[in-house]
This record gives structure tokens, sequence and C-alpha cells, in this order.
């Protein structure tokens, strides 16, 4: 029984640490790079090459990171590539490189560019539960997200988080996670079973149980206050971007390079 809570709480706590606290950055660069080589020395014809090669990579590289989920037309593809930056270039091998890079603020990009009638643009921006509400209210999306805000609409880590108390029940459920919702509704059960309803166990699995369904419930209320803070936090980066009111200074940057 022992080693059974064990790998469970340790399964909890993978899960927790995985699932629960995702990255809350919101602007990446996108790195991409093209080569060619040089023929004949016309090495002119070769940077030609391999810059027009790292265009290409650089659009290819934000469906990439986009998960393939948001349609790139061109009129978004020169987008992404007049506001590129260029990196470094050079000869390496008898072969021309050249680099390029795209500053994606994903809030902003998606604000100006998304269908946000389509679900993958929710999924891209990790408010997924969110969709359902928007699709049923069918209101523009910036009069939907003000109204969310203003009516409080928006959950409540502490009052979700709470739900998570109850031992036959996850607040996981509450916010569309209903698999890591199921996994610690069993695990708590498992627990509670163990410390109450098999009275023929020592003392000491007894307590062992009691401990782990404390130890559940400590983690899956944790968990479910971070993913709920994290969604609010991602509207309201959301309704900033609808209504350009992002600033830069604060923002997380993270690199992408594929």
């Amino acid at each position: 029984m022992k080693n059974v809570l064990l790998s469970v709480i340790m399964a909890a706590a993978g899960l927790l640490t995985g699932c629960a606290t995702a990255t809350g950055s919101r602007v990446y660069t996108i790195n991409a790079i093209g080569y060619a080589d040089i023929v004949d020395g016309r090495v002119n014809e070769a940077k030609k090459q391999a810059v027009a090669n790292a265009r290409q990579n650089l659009v290819s590289n934000t469906a990439r990171f986009m998960e393939y989920k948001f349609n790139i037309d061109q009129e978004l593809e020169q987008k992404i590539l007049f506001y590129s930056r260029a990196g470094q270039q050079g000869v390496h091998n008898n072969t021309y490189y050249a680099a390029l890079e795209f500053e994606l603020d994903l809030y902003n990009f998606m604000a100006k560019n998304a269908d946000f009638r389509n679900i993958y643009a929710w999924d891209i921006l990790g408010l997924t539960p969110y969709y359902s509400d928007y699709v049923n209210a069918c209101k523009p999306i910036g009069i939907w997200i003000k109204d969310q805000l203003a009516d409080g609409k928006r959950r409540d880590p502490v009052g979700t988080a709470a739900l998570s108390g109850i031992p036959c029940f996850s607040g996981n459920f509450m916010i569309g996670r209903p698999i890591i919702g199921g996994f610690f509704t069993v695990a708590k059960l498992l627990c509670l079973g163990g410390g109450a309803l098999n009275a023929q166990q020592s003392n000491e699995v007894r307590v062992t149980s009691w401990v782990g369904l404390a130890l559940m419930t400590a983690l899956d209320v944790l968990s479910v206050y971070n993913q709920t803070s994290e969604m609010n936090e991602k509207l309201k980066y959301l309704q900033n971007a609808l209504f350009a009111e992002v600033p830069n200074s604060g923002a997380v940057y993270a690199s992408v390079k594929f």
C-alpha cells in the first residue's frame, strides 16, 4: 500500500509540474536559417538563394510553432516577412548562410489575424475552455471579452480550487481538464478507501492513506489554482491585445529554434 501511494503521489507531482504550471510567456522569437551552395564563385547568387530559403523557412517555422493549427495565407506571410529581422550571414565550407528572426507577440498576432470561431485559435492561446461560451454568446470577440471581465464571469481561482477539497471531485473538471480531474479523483478515492473503508488495515496503512489523501487534495487544489490563474491572465492579455493596450515592457521572451 505504501508503494502504491508513493507512486500515486509522485505521478501527481509530475502532473502538477508538467501540466499545471505552463509558461505565461507571450512573446516569442522565431528563428530560421537558409543555406545555398556557392557555385563557380557566384557568391551574390548564393546569398540571394540563402535569403530566399531563410524567408521560406521562417514562415514554415512560424506555422510549426503553432502546431500547424493556424492558416498562414499569402497576405499574412508577407506581414511576417515584413516584420522579420536579418541575423548573421556569411560563408562556411563554400556554403552561404543567412539567418532571419521574427518577434511573435502571440496574443497581439492572434487578436489581429485569428478567426475566433475556430476552436484552434483558442487552443493555440491555451484558452480552449472559453470557446463554447464565446460561440454560444454570438457576440464579436471584443464585446464578449469585455462582458466577461465586466461581469466577473472569469473563473475565480480560489473558488474553483476549493472544489478540489471534495474527495470525490476535482476542480480540474471545471476548467476543461477532465483527464487530470479524473486522475486526481481516482487517486483521492483510493487513498480514502485505504484509510476509512477497510477496518482490517493496520494503523500504519491507514495513516499513510490519510497522508496520501491530504497530499492528493493539496496537489489538486494547487493544480487548479495555478491553471485558473494562468487562464485568467491569458484572457486579460487577449483583451489588451484586442484594444491595442499591450506594452512591451515586462513581456517574457522565449526563443524558438527549429
